[in-house]
């Protein structure tokens, strides 16, 4: 390795995932639609992207959710994808996430898109619990993680990282 090199040349450079979700449009009388949300993810993401690179970072095209992209299952299924890749403990993961977040002081609940607040359903039913984020990130086998939240009540997403 030369001065300067992050990574012997016989290896191949450490991979920066970067996992963007964002969602403006809420339906349903608890929620009111945002306005900058997906723009905060998209324009994250291309940030992050371009320093990675510019520091010798591999990065493959940022996975993005925005909007109805944005619903339970495609989120579960993103990390799941991302998860099987060819993983080594040098890449990285950094995760954004943006629009309505809910806590009931245990647990944080990002709030995706679709979710349907109201008629007995709640975020401990729609939303993406704490404990999910914790399974499907810690699931992403690499050395480094970073989460950004931004969205209300995210106090309690410190708890995502504890065991991954």
């Amino acid at each position: 390795m030369r001065k300067g090199e992050i990574f012997a040349t016989d290896e191949r450079p450490p991979r920066l995932h970067i996992v963007g979700i964002g969602v403006n449009t809420y339906t349903g009388p608890k929620l009111k639609s945002l306005r900058l949300a997906v723009t905060d993810v998209t324009e994250l993401a291309s940030a992050l992207s371009a320093i990675a690179k510019a520091g010798g970072y591999d990065v493959p095209e940022p996975i993005l959710l925005p909007e109805d992209k944005a619903k339970k299952e495609n989120i579960a299924r993103s990390f799941k994808d991302l998860a099987a890749l060819d993983l080594q403990q040098q890449d990285g993961l950094i995760v954004l996430l943006a629009g309505h977040g809910v806590s009931d002081g245990k647990c944080y609940y990002y709030v995706p898109f679709g979710a349907n607040l109201g008629d007995g359903r709640d975020v401990t039913t729609e939303g993406v619990t704490c404990e999910e984020w914790e399974d499907w990130i810690g699931k992403v086998q690499v050395g480094k993680k970073a989460l950004f939240i931004d969205t209300c009540e995210n106090a309690d997403a410190t708890t995502i990282f504890r065991a991954s």
